[in-house]
C-alpha cells in the first residue's frame, strides 16, 4: 500500500487528530518528497517531461523552452505544486505556434512573479506578425477547439462558420 499526505502525521498523532495504530501500519518505508517550490531544479526536469508528453498528445513539435520561460518557471512559488506546472505546460504547448515555448505563452501571474512585464495578457494568442493567413486561421481554429474541449458545434458557432466548413478546415489543416 502506498499512502501520501501533505500533513505532518507524527504531529497529528500527538494532537490526537490521527489514529496512532493507523500511523504505525502506514509508517513502514517513508519517502519525503518536498513541494515543487522547495526544489527549483525539479521545475526544469518536469517541464522537459511535460513538453515531451504534450508534444505527443497534441502532435506538436516544440523542441526547446526559452531561457526566459525557464526563469519564469523557476521564480514562481507553485502553490498548486506539480499539478499546476503540468497544466501551465499543457496550455503553453497547446497554443505554441512553433518550435519554442516562449515566456509569452506562460500565464501573466507566473511571468509577474519573475519580474517580467505585467502588461502582457495571460490569454495572449500565438499569432505573430508575419504569419501567413492560413497559419493564422489554423491557430485560431486549434485554440477555439481547445477552448471548447473539442466540441465542434460550439467551435463553429464561436468562429461564425458552419459545422461543415469547420470540418473542411480541420481536414485541410490536419487538426483531427
Amino acid at each position: 500500500m502506498i499512502a501520501a499526505t501533505n500533513e505532518n502525521l507524527e504531529k497529528a498523532v500527538a494532537q490526537g487528530k490521527f489514529r496512532r495504530d493507523l500511523f504505525y501500519r502506514l509508517d513502514v518505508f517513508r519517502i519525503n518528497v518536498p513541494a515543487l517550490r522547495d526544489r527549483p531544479g525539479g521545475t526544469t526536469l518536469l517541464t522537459g517531461y511535460f513538453v515531451s508528453q504534450f508534444n505527443t498528445l497534441y502532435q506538436k513539435d516544440v523542441k526547446r523552452v526559452s531561457p526566459e520561460s525557464y526563469r519564469c518557471l523557476r521564480h514562481y512559488s507553485w502553490p498548486g505544486n506539480v499539478r499546476e506546472l503540468k497544466n501551465v505546460i499543457q496550455r503553453a504547448i497547446l497554443i505554441a505556434p512553433g518550435e519554442e515555448l516562449t515566456a509569452d505563452l506562460i500565464p501573466a501571474r507566473i511571468r509577474e512573479a519573475a519580474g517580467m512585464s505585467k502588461d502582457s495578457d495571460s490569454q495572449m494568442f500565438p499569432i505573430r506578425l508575419g504569419m501567413n493567413l492560413a497559419a493564422v486561421e489554423k491557430e485560431c481554429i486549434r485554440m477555439t477547439l481547445a477552448s471548447t474541449g473539442g466540441n465542434k458545434k460550439k467551435a463553429a458557432a464561436i468562429l461564425g462558420i458552419s459545422r461543415r466548413a469547420l470540418y473542411n478546415k480541420i481536414n485541410r489543416y490536419r487538426l483531427s
